[in-house]
């Protein structure tokens, strides 16, 4: 048995940090999305999704969207059927082949005999990724999108394959993030966190310009931008110095009695929105960005929050892969 399969065996019946909430609460949708997974290197996802219906079985797609450089936003997709309250729990690298994604993002939807997606908001999902080399695991909270059709009735209402997010197929994304807790970073121990970024406008082709506005414990605000496309994992202190420990410490107005108990560190908030996703032929403005963020310690400790959102709008898309935007 090899490392990560011992560690994964060891905590499937676990629950790691993980909070948040979206639109109205986490209800079961017709559609997931999984912000992350991983394989390989002594990594791998354990992701489950759960038919909560007492009376009918539904067939799930399930879509792999790749991060990594070379094959960024190539997909690969596998058919699932649930039977009446049924759970499928597999690990990512049974589901996609040795040489296929390192990593990305997974969404998923009820679909009927066809292949046509429908409305079936029953669906829930779980998402647990280990490290056996680290010895480590964070989970990740699933994002439902519920479809106001009729149960049963195809979401396609526009006839083309592309899953809107528009309260016509499916309930709209969210419009802003807002990420209630960020540890000053360093380049060393102990904060090193990471950020997930995923556009959902555009699709494979477009570039999407976010913006950032990062608040220290005194209050004030500092703005900044970051580009990426489809998906994007990188470190806070990538995305800008505003998130460093010592931009915090010494160059604002800063809260010398916080945090409370550990005032020798700093701590603040922070909000996305998307600005403009473009291609060579379009531009979309306010596009949808979602994010997970995921603190590290330098002793090993790790943890995932899926952030609070704010309001909601209907450009969301999943998943275009042209130069233009279809508009809904």
């Amino acid at each position: 048995m090899n490392i990560f399969t011992r560690a994964a065996l060891s905590i499937l019946g676990l629950a790691a940090l993980a909070t948040g909430v979206h639109a109205n609460g986490r209800n079961p949708g017709s559609m997931l999305v999984f912000p992350e997974f991983t394989q390989g290197n002594g990594t791998d996802t354990i992701l489950t999704i759960t038919n909560t219906n007492q009376t009918t079985g539904v067939r799930v797609h399930l879509w792999y969207i790749s991060g990594d450089t070379a094959t960024l936003c190539q997909e690969s997709n596998r058919v699932v059927n649930l039977g009446i309250r049924d759970t499928f729990t597999t690990l990512v690298s049974a589901q996609i082949t040795v040489l296929g994604p390192t990593k990305g993002f997974v969404y998923a939807y009820a679909e009927n005999a066809q292949g046509a997606p429908i409305s079936f908001n029953h669906l829930a999902g779980d998402l647990l990724i280990v490290n056996g080399s680290l010895a480590n695991q964070y989970s990740v909270e699933v994002l439902p999108f519920r479809s106001p059709k009729a149960e049963g009735e195809t979401t396609r209402s526009d006839q083309d394959t592309i899953l809107d997010m528009n309260d016509t197929e499916y309930e709209k994304a969210p419009a802003k993030v807002i990420v209630p807790r960020f540890m000053g970073q360093s380049a060393t121990a102990p904060f090193q966190s990471d950020l997930v970024l995923i556009s959902l406008s555009g699709g494979r082709n477009f570039t999407t310009i976010v913006d950032f506005l990062a608040f220290n414990d005194n209050e004030e605000v500092f703005s900044a931008q970051h580009l990426f496309s489809c998906w994007k994992k990188t470190t806070l202190l990538n995305v800008n110095g505003i998130f460093s420990k010592t931009f915090l410490q010494n160059f604002t107005n800063d809260s010398p009695t916080e945090i409370r108990g550990s005032e020798s560190n700093e701590a603040g908030f922070f909000t996305i929105d998307g600005n403009v996703a473009y291609s060579t032929t379009v531009d979309i403005l306010d596009p949808v960005v979602i994010a997970v963020l995921i603190e590290k310690s330098g002793t090993g400790e790790i943890g995932a929050e899926l952030p609070f959102f704010q309001g909601t709008q209907l450009k969301g898309d999943l998943l275009p892969g042209g130069n233009t935007w279809d508009g809904d």
